[in-house]
């Protein structure tokens, strides 16, 4: 299950969060951490779907998202930063994931 890889950190570019305890991410390039909650049953988007999730899109989900791997999934909705990672570590980051090809810049 990989619902810890639904979102890009807006910090450094990563195109994946790593779980970091209960209801936060961090990023496992510049360490910065984020938060989510998870309340009542979950939505499960199984291997193989195809789930595009609209800036203009009025989804309500009563309870938490589990994305299995081997969904694509892409959420241009809103996740809360709760701790920036220093800047050199972002910039670090960054040079890596260009180095890499996996910046989505």
């Amino acid at each position: 299950m990989s619902s810890e890889k639904a979102f890009t950190c807006s910090q450094c570019g990563a195109p994946e969060l790593e779980r970091s305890g209960e209801g936060k991410l961090r990023c496992p390039y510049c360490g910065s951490l984020y938060s989510f909650s998870v309340r009542g049953p979950t939505v499960v988007i199984r291997k193989g779907a195809n789930v595009i999730i609209g800036k203009k899109a009025k989804v309500t989900i009563r309870g938490g998202v589990e994305i299995h791997e081997g969904a694509r999934v892409k959420i241009d909705g809103e996740v809360t930063l709760l701790e920036r990672a220093p800047e050199e570590a972002i910039s670090a980051a960054r040079l890596r994931l260009r180095a890499t090809g996996k910046d989505e810049t």
